[in-house]
């Protein structure tokens, strides 16, 4: 081929990448796009979702504050990174459902388990001497009316 084609065939490569190009990405092979992956969350919020509530509900009466709270997340979340350096991920679904639990059970474990017993009515027997009985229906409310 003669060296003036190569022009030509140089420009309708141009013209075809700049239409690819206008097109956007490759769609996937399925048809399908492929899901974003969900936000990362840092370990230390975890371990804050957890003791926060854990103090809350196990001791209350510390008063543990938020940025004590938040000190503890750090320090943990830390050792917790280093250990499994890949993250919690693995862990995400048992985490969820943890903290779920704990959320739902955790303010009714200080709770009675069972309902209180409805109280007792004493028979006129049993009563307080100084106590006047009340009116039976068809008495009259006062012993002094007649």
């Amino acid at each position: 081929m003669s060296s003036s084609s190569e022009p030509e065939h140089d420009d309708a490569k141009a013209e075809w990448d700049a239409i690819e190009a206008s097109m956007g990405p490759e769609p996937p092979p399925n048809g399908v796009p492929a899901p974003e992956p969900p936000p990362e969350i840092k370990t230390a919020e975890l371990v804050a979702q957890v003791l926060g509530p854990g103090f809350a509900l196990l001791a209350p009466a510390w008063r543990v504050s938020q940025d004590e709270i938040e000190a503890l997340s750090e320090a943990y979340g830390a050792v917790i990174d280093k250990y499994f350096p890949g993250g919690l991920g693995a862990f995400g679904v048992e985490i969820s459902a943890a903290l779920a639990t704990l959320a739902v059970i955790g303010p009714r474990l200080a709770m009675p388990r069972k309902a209180a017993p409805p109280p007792a009515q004493a028979s006129p027997d049993q009563a307080d001497p100084g106590q006047v009985p009340p009116a039976q229906p068809g008495e009259s409310k006062s012993m002094l009316e007649g």
